[in-house]
């Protein structure tokens, strides 16, 4: 039976609405291929996504580890620098005269002035001090890295059970020895709560070459911690990203503000 407009509509055996039977619609060629292509077409189409998003992820991936290359290569390079600067300001420290004359002849005053102006222009160290050849410290700085007066004296202090001290007054000319990351407590009056230090040691010569004392340069980890804190990505209390100083185990020595009681 066909329609008005010439269109079959019903085939053998199907009734008016109402009647009960089944209407069946017969698909003509095109509409049986496409039928045929549609799970073809899904699955290329899948693929095809598939294969963008890998390869998107994978770029995207590549992109952010180039460029926390890049970022750590230059923030190393920065810490190197602040280290490298700080030896070259403990050397220059430990051949002046000041450093022998507070040891020589009990004065103080001259290598509290350049201590306290070298604080006060660099910023970075915690303490500057000269000891005697029994370890106790002669001269030092008199104001704390922020600038405020502190509340006792370095001086009378002993460093003599240290490590680097002991080993500082039986070096020779040009040596410098290491001070690892570590808390002094002789060195608490011009620290913060929890501050560390990083420094040098160096051993102080009289005119004759011999050994008089030595004289200590430490730099602020709290310091080095304000340079990490500018690479900390923190969304939504949620730690994306960080930077952090490590010991040669991988033990973390400095970590960014906020982080420093990180397990």
């Amino acid at each position: 039976m066909r329609e008005a407009g010439g269109e079959e509509a019903r085939e053998d055996g199907e009734t008016a609405e109402g009647s009960g039977a089944p209407i069946r619609i017969r698909i003509g060629l095109r509409g049986r291929l496409l039928i045929g292509t549609l799970p073809f077409l899904s699955l290329t189409f899948a693929a095809i996504w598939m294969v963008a998003s890998e390869t998107a992820r994978s770029g995207l991936v590549s992109l952010s580890d180039a460029n926390l290359k890049v970022t750590s290569e230059s923030l190393s390079d920065a810490v190197r620098g602040i280290l490298s600067d700080s030896r070259a300001d403990a050397l220059a420290a430990a051949r002046m005269d000041m450093a022998a004359q507070a040891i020589e002849e009990g004065d103080p005053k001259n290598f509290a002035w350049f201590a306290d102006e070298l604080l006060a222009t660099k910023h970075r160290y915690s303490a500057l001090l000269v000891t005697d050849a029994k370890g106790t410290v002669v001269a030092a700085n008199t104001r704390r890295r922020d600038g405020a007066t502190a509340e006792r004296s370095l001086i009378g202090a002993s460093l003599a059970d240290q490590d680097f001290q002991q080993k500082v007054v039986q070096a020779e000319v040009g040596t410098v020895i290491t001070i690892a990351p570590t808390r002094l407590k002789t060195l608490a009056p011009m620290l913060r709560a929890n501050e560390g230090v990083v420094g040098f040691s160096l051993p102080v010569f009289d005119v004759m070459g011999d050994v008089i004392g030595s004289l200590g340069l430490f730099c602020s980890l709290d310091f080095l911690a304000e340079r990490l804190s500018r690479h900390l990505v923190d969304d939504s209390g949620t730690v994306d990203a960080l930077a952090m100083l490590v010991d040669r185990e991988g033990k973390p020595v400095v970590l960014p503000p906020g982080l420093k009681n990180a397990n």
